[in-house]
């Protein structure tokens, strides 16, 4: 059944916590546009930017579980099948999906339908032992052709359906004609040299060797971000062995690769140790050095004193009620958090009381700042004002929610965090970045049909660096 009320906005981490987590080797992992994520598994969910439909559907009590998640390529096409506690299946969909997967799954309780979504429009259902597709890459869709005991391409409808002997069981690729698929059995093409030589690596196989039929029994779930300019971010996960965790190898934006092999530690010994059986949720070790600069954070007050694994170092102690940010969030509710000395670690969902709004780092913010506006301002072709509040929008105070709104989007406040990231805040910082927004040296990047308009957006953002400089000549001594 397609659910289809109205929601409204509320915790994303109270909302989750209300679930039963997957089965042992169940995993969902769906990417979507600006960093849009939502990850299911035994161990829990943790999402990013999840709709507020989809919250509002768990927080109702009817969701039982998560089955199956996929994003569109905008804010709202996407798709969520729940198990219902009631029995059989409900679903989310969003405004903009395709009116096909609509009527497909409109009042439909009784058996499970699976949407995978892509990028301008693309897309496949199954369920049973049916498949419908609609734009999927070439090598996808020659592939699915061949595993299929019957097929047809409809051009008048853009659409291609297949009936196969077996089911299929996950269907993720990447427009650059990576892709994988389970079916009766396990097809994959990987493009990219980081997934291929991840692939190698989770199976300990040679340059030109293929895991076995053997070696595939043990795998559990794959996904590939079908949205990221490259076909780079990505998860691999092996089945759980009995009293072990399972191994994987995860890519995920902005983030460094990711993984727990337990081969590599028995013949090495170099591979970080295994995840503390204690507790909830599996402990995840970066490969490589963190990132300098999250891109993101948010913040979370700790519920308890010390860590939840006294002998793991690893993780950060903190002290009961201590603020920390949390800087990476690497999946499996873990999280990478720093305290206001500087000191970072692991620390799990449990200890945490998390912030549901996510700030920009002001260092992150601010590249990309300085980037996109040296892409943007070029002579003459400028016919709209920047969009300045997607750069920073941390600031509450119900007067700049005000000035923000009908104003060019950006306060004092949030001016000042921002140009902060800069690493170079001074009156003299100021005031060479004031000149730039002058309405006079402005004009010269607007489309003459535009100037004057943008002219007076402009002079607004010329006032804000006035005010920031004021506040500078005229701070205590």
């Amino acid at each position: 059944m397609a659910l289809t009320t109205p929601a409204a906005h509320i915790d994303i981490s109270d909302a989750l916590s209300a679930l039963q987590p997957l089965e042992r080797d169940e995993y969902v992992v769906a990417f979507g546009p600006g960093d849009r994520q939502f990850c299911g598994t035994p161990y829990g969910y943790s999402a990013s930017h999840l709709p507020a439909s989809v919250i509002t559907d768990i927080m109702g009590g009817e969701v039982k579980r998560i089955v199956w998640a996929s994003f569109g390529s905008d804010g709202n096409s996407f798709f969520f099948a729940y198990e219902a506690k009631r029995g059989g299946y409900a679903y989310r969909v969003g405004t903009s999906i395709a009116y096909e997967i609509f009527e497909m799954v409109h009042d439909n309780s009784s058996s499970l339908i699976r949407v995978q979504l892509g990028n301008d429009g693309a897309y496949i259902i199954w369920f049973g032992r049916f498949w419908i597709s609609k734009r999927l890459p070439a090598a996808l869709l020659r592939h699915l052709v061949q595993i299929s005991q019957t097929s047809v391409a409809s051009r008048t409808m853009g659409r291609s359906y297949g009936m196969m002997s077996e089911g299929l069981a996950n269907v993720t690729w990447h427009a650059d004609d990576s892709y994988y698929v389970k079916h009766c059995t396990h097809a994959w093409n990987f493009e990219s040299e980081i997934m291929l030589e991840s692939w190698k690596k989770l199976w300990q196989i040679e340059e030109q060797a293929g895991p076995s039929a053997h070696d595939l029994a043990d795998l559990a779930y794959v996904s590939i971000d079908t949205h990221s300019t490259r076909a780079e971010t990505f998860v691999f996960i092996k089945k759980q062995p009995e009293d072990k965790e399972a191994d994987f190898i995860t890519h995920f934006p902005h983030e460094d690769v990711v993984s727990r092999l337990t081969h590599l530690k028995a013949s090495t010994d170099t591979e970080p140790e295994q995840a503390s059986k204690e507790g909830t949720g599996q402990h995840l070790q970066t490969t490589q050095n963190e990132p300098n600069v999250p891109h993101t954070y948010r913040w979370a007050r700790s519920k308890n004193k010390g860590r939840p694994h006294p002998g793991e170092t690893r993780e950060l102690s903190m002290k009961k009620g201590e603020m920390v940010k949390v800087i990476q969030e690497p999946g499996n509710n873990w999280y990478i958090v720093e305290n206001k000395r500087g000191e970072k670690g692991w620390a799990h969902a449990i200890w945490l009381d998390l912030d549901s709004k996510v700030y920009a780092d002001p260092r992150a913010a601010y590249a990309r700042f300085v980037e996109e506006m040296d892409q943007l301002l070029k002579p003459g072709r400028l016919r709209s004002f920047p969009d300045l509040g997607q750069y920073m929008d941390a600031c509450t105070e119900t007067l700049c929610q005000e000035i923000k709104q009908n104003g060019i989007g950006i306060c004092s406040h949030d001016l000042a965090k921002l140009l902060g990231g800069s690493g170079r805040y001074s009156r003299e910082f100021l005031r060479d970045e004031r000149n730039k927004w002058h309405p006079d040296k402005f004009a010269r990047f607007c489309h003459t049909d535009f100037r004057e308009y943008l002219k007076k957006d402009a002079e607004a953002m010329f006032v804000l660096h006035g005010v920031l400089i004021d506040i500078l000549e005229n701070a205590p001594q």
